[in-house]
């Protein structure tokens, strides 16, 4: 049986988001196995997420879950300076993770495809 999050009127989500915070919720819930959610184990979970290989937007989004669910229930929000560090970690060496994850042009590789012809890529 599923277990679904309940939405406070005073904090509607889309439903597609809903579905986002809950799968995210769902596995930090199991690997939290009972622990509380402090902000200690938050940025263990995201060490955690880092070693399994997940994608720098997915670890966010779990942030963004987690301090949702804690707003939500009239609880204080369980990030951060320890979140905060171990996001800013993950956005620095997770570059480049997860699927479709690219690192951005650079200026240099701009100016290369703005000068080719478009024929060439015909």
């Amino acid at each position: 049986m599923k277990r679904r999050i309940e939405i406070p009127e005073e904090y509607p989500i889309a439903e597609s988001t809903h579905r986002t915070y809950g799968k995210s919720l769902k596995g930090f819930d199991k690997w939290l196995h009972g622990r509380a959610t402090t902000d200690e184990t938050v940025a263990e979970y995201l060490v955690y997420l880092f070693e399994k290989g997940a994608s720098t937007s997915y670890a966010k989004n779990v942030v963004t879950a987690i301090r949702w669910r804690a707003i939500s229930e009239n609880n204080p929000d369980p990030t951060g300076r320890r979140t905060r560090f171990a996001l800013r970690d993950y956005k620095r060496k997770g570059r480049g993770r997860g699927n479709g994850q690219v690192d951005g042009l650079r200026w240099e590789q701009n100016a290369n495809f703005l000068s080719t012809p478009a024929a060439q890529y015909e």
